[in-house]
């Protein structure tokens, strides 16, 4: 894991741990076995991803297209099947630990939860979105709450608007399992995720059951963002590194460790501890913007070079308008790091620790807020489609006992939140 991270880590006494937001990868125990004629690499599943062209190119292919009953080896197998979860059904449904109204459950003609097979600790629970629908990512590591010590592992699945399915899913039998992330990808095209695979931890471009492995080192890797289909940059400790046309490339080095990245055609804005917001436009160098207020940054999301907006480890929104700053507080006072923005329309929403909200074009909207003092929801990712359409990726940790754990995902239509 990073040595000094944004994420704001709860470790509850049944050995549950929650990350926040994104934390950075981490090379993990396991190793991909030969998995022997007509198997690849530990991996099994579908040929594409939803059809979708691959978004980038280079790097070293790990595993090709396979079924997803693969061929056994050497202790391996073509696809993870985690043992059976023994847990109790969810007797009346979830409850949500948040003081807003739920609307009605489903999204398009998606009505089934979403369900996570695994019953370790929840590392990660990552989701990104683009016009073929959602993707989740789950990440569950050794550890187990209560008695329940199941299976643990990875599952990456897609939601077209139908319902849930699972595109790969692996255990650490088959390869690590620290440090899986799935981050902001390629539209239309590649998913970009990160973890160990075949003794290469790093950086990949995922289609369907092709890993292609990307050459660059990322052993401290805390940010992605995708620009179009052959423009990324990608946070590697205290570098901003840039993908283009299938080369990598360094764009600058900050003094402190780096948190978050956004970029469009024209700039890029990177930002970080001690007071680190940095940015490039066009071929200029990476350089500090000037006059920023004191504070970690944690989060950021912009509208262009002119309209930045970042969150701090204190729970405000800092906007930068080219010229001037303004701190805007939030009112966050429970967990308030802020550890994710997206943004739609002038409309930036945030997630801190356990609180949801937006600004709202002039002033700050607290959507999401605990129910009581005891504090079950943490909230893992955001993404949206549009400023009607934002899914949130939220773990309660009063749910762990039961059949599909404590993972849950709502998405926001403007005025109301839905779980599907």
């Amino acid at each position: 894991m990073k040595s000094r991270s944004p994420s704001i880590i709860a470790t509850f006494a049944f050995g549950l741990v929650v990350s926040a937001c994104h934390g950075a990868l981490h090379t993990g125990k396991g190793t991909v076995r030969d998995a022997g004629a007509g198997g690849s690499s530990g991996l099994g599943g579908q040929s594409s991803l939803t059809g979708g062209a691959a978004g980038g190119v280079g790097g070293v292919s790990t595993g090709g297209a396979t079924s997803a009953s693969g061929g056994n080896g050497a202790g391996g197998t073509g696809a993870a099947q985690g043992s059976a979860d023994t847990r109790p059904t969810l007797p009346a449904g979830w409850v949500p630990p948040f003081t807003a109204k739920m609307g009605t459950p489903g999204w398009q003609q998606s009505t089934q939860p979403i369900c996570d097979p695994w019953q370790g600790s929840q590392f990660a629970f990552d989701i990104w979105a683009d016009a073929r629908g959602v993707f989740a990512l789950f990440s569950a590591v050794d550890g187990c709450p209560g008695d329940f010590c199941g299976s643990f592992g990875v599952s990456l699945k897609f939601n077209a608007g139908s319902g849930w399915q699972t595109l790969q899913e692996f255990s650490p039998g088959a390869t690590g399992y620290m440090g899986w992330h799935l981050w902001p990808s390629f539209p239309g095209g590649s998913l970009l995720m990160s973890g160990p695979l075949a003794d290469q931890a790093g950086l990949y471009f995922v289609d369907g059951s092709n890993f292609t492995f990307q050459t660059v080192p990322t052993d401290m890797m805390s940010g992605a963002f995708v620009v179009g289909s052959d423009l990324a940059y990608v946070i590697d400790g205290m570098r901003l590194l840039k993908y283009s046309a299938g080369t990598w490339s360094t764009v600058g080095e900050a003094t402190s460790s780096l948190s978050a990245v956004w970029a469009d055609s024209q700039s890029v804005v990177v930002v970080g501890d001690d007071q680190t917001i940095l940015m490039q436009s066009g071929n200029s160098p990476l350089t500090a913007l000037p006059n920023v207020p004191a504070g970690n940054y944690t989060s950021v999301w912009a509208f262009g070079a002119s309209d930045i907006w970042t969150g701090n480890s204190i729970g405000q929104l800092v906007h930068y308008d080219g010229k001037t700053w303004k701190v805007i507080p939030t009112g966050s006072q429970i967990d308030p790091a802020i550890g994710k923005l997206w943004g739609a329309d002038g409309i930036v929403y945030f997630i801190t620790g356990v609180e949801m909200g937006r600004w709202n074009g002039s002033s700050v909207d607290m959507l999401l807020e605990p129910a009581g003092s005891d504090h079950s929801g943490f909230f893992f990712d955001i993404w949206g489609r549009s400023a009607q359409e934002v899914f949130v990726a939220i773990m309660d940790r009063f749910y762990m006992t039961y059949t599909c754990g404590g993972t849950f995902m709502l998405w926001f239509d403007g005025s109301q939140f839905h779980q599907f």
